[in-house]
């Protein structure tokens, strides 16, 4: 399977891939001759056409996301979508999701399924990195968070890295301030903070990961530690 450089970190991956495991970036097929900007229709729900970038923020500090969509010039027919645009758009279907199976299933079974879905995601997405790069290291593991941490979406502060540890410290997280906005705060920490820990064991078999109490949860920081054991 022929591999390609992500247009956005730089990274191989594969031809085939519909996302860079590594910075979210995702490449599909163009849909039409032209960049099309829609409103917003319902919620966080959005539609574009060939060559568009799509991008989420928060103005001002407000309650209220806007939608900027402009047309990606070194990359026509491909789509544009940051890990945190990604991840505002997963999060408004996985609420909508978990909501129906809570009023089937009840809500502890439903909080029980999202939690396998989330760590079956994160172990996929550790897999497709496995496969490009068979070995890979601590550092590789540094460079993902970084990836995730680029254009301010992390305030991200390395305190130690070498084969065996990884230590660093969130000081803002881009992430927590957008679900919040979206009043899925709760829900976020499930679906994004959750994920680190099954994301690691499959990228790094044998790797212990420790974390502090999160933003997600009201804190000002959260440390996180990686020790790879025998």
């Amino acid at each position: 399977m022929p591999l390609i450089e992500c247009p956005e970190c730089g990274r191989e991956i594969s031809g085939q891939a519909r996302a860079c495991p590594y910075c979210g970036y995702v490449n599909m097929p163009s849909k039409g001759p032209k960049c099309i900007k829609e409103h917003w229709k319902s919620g966080w729900f959005y539609q574009d056409g060939s060559g568009c970038r799509v991008r989420l923020q928060i103005k001002n500090g407000s309650e209220q996301m806007a939608a900027e969509t402009t047309t990606t010039e070194s990359e026509p027919g491909t789509r544009h979508l940051s890990p945190l645009d990604r991840r505002l758009v997963e999060i408004e279907l996985t609420e909508i999701f978990t909501a129906a199976l809570g009023e089937r299933y009840g809500p502890e079974a439903a909080l029980e399924i999202l939690r396998d879905v989330v760590g079956r995601a994160a172990a996929r997405s550790a897999a497709e990195i496995r496969r490009l790069h068979p070995e890979p290291t601590l550092t590789d593991l540094w460079a993902v968070w970084q990836n995730l941490g680029g254009e301010g979406r992390l305030d991200l502060e390395l305190l130690e890295l070498n084969s065996r540890t990884l230590r660093f410290l969130v000081r803002r997280c881009a992430y927590a301030e957008a679900y919040q906005a979206m009043n899925l705060t709760n829900l976020g920490l499930e679906f994004s903070c959750r994920r680190d820990a099954p994301f690691a064991q499959a990228l790094l078999p044998g790797v212990k990961m420790r974390q502090s109490p999160t933003i997600m949860e009201g804190h000002d920081g959260c440390l996180f530690e990686y020790l790879l054991t025998d």
